[in-house]
């Protein structure tokens, strides 16, 4: 399964324009707003692209593949995969708390869920925050622009080569859907 295809494709294209793709539907839920704040304070910092953020799966946007939370820590942001999730998009197949599944392209041998695939996002123009993606079955390395859109309430995430980019919109998960906590004040960048 590819968690991050777009930036696999970029490399297999070498540059060619994709098609850009789009969730549909869903802004933030109460509980999803919450959430993020409770994130956000725990975790020092303020900025809107953090809390936790559901992936959606590439085909149908309606189902969701991931659950990712962007992270504060030493004055940078991180994203961590926290769970992937069967066809189903609501049984939960591989998560941090029992991790299973290897990402392929990382040579240390690293469980995909708990991997910081975004790393060291920092805020450089506006209100965007860049840094680096790294695509988990391959471990190619693109650089990330990741955004807020107040008009639809969901998370902007556009990997680059090149100066050529694709966008994925992710909406804010609902943590009740992963069946447990997640605290990320005591999560250390391993990127």
């Amino acid at each position: 399964m590819r968690i991050f295809f777009l930036f696999a494709a970029l490399a297999a294209m070498a540059g060619a324009i994709l098609a850009l793709r789009s969730f549909g539907g869903g802004g933030l839920d109460k509980e999803g707003e919450s959430v993020m704040e409770a994130m956000s304070a725990s975790s020092g910092g303020d900025a809107p692209i953090i809390g936790l953020w559901a992936i959606p799966d590439d085909d149908n946007k309606n189902i969701i593949q991931a659950a990712a939370l962007v992270y504060f820590n030493g004055g940078k942001y991180y994203c961590r995969m926290i769970a992937t999730f069967a066809s189903d998009g609501k049984t939960v197949k591989d998560s941090i708390k029992n991790p299973v599944e290897k990402a392929k392209g990382i040579k240390s041998g690293a469980y995909l869920c708990g991997l910081d695939f975004i790393y060291g996002l920092s805020l450089k123009s506006g209100d965007r925050y860049h840094g680096k993606v790294i695509d988990p079955d391959s471990g190619s390395i693109y650089d990330c622009e990741v955004w807020f859109d107040g008009k639809s309430n969901r998370l902007v995430v556009r990997g680059e080569l090149f100066g050529i980019g694709v966008n994925q919109y992710w909406r804010a998960c609902n943590p009740s859907l992963l069946g447990f906590k997640v605290d990320p004040s005591k999560f250390v960048p391993n990127r």
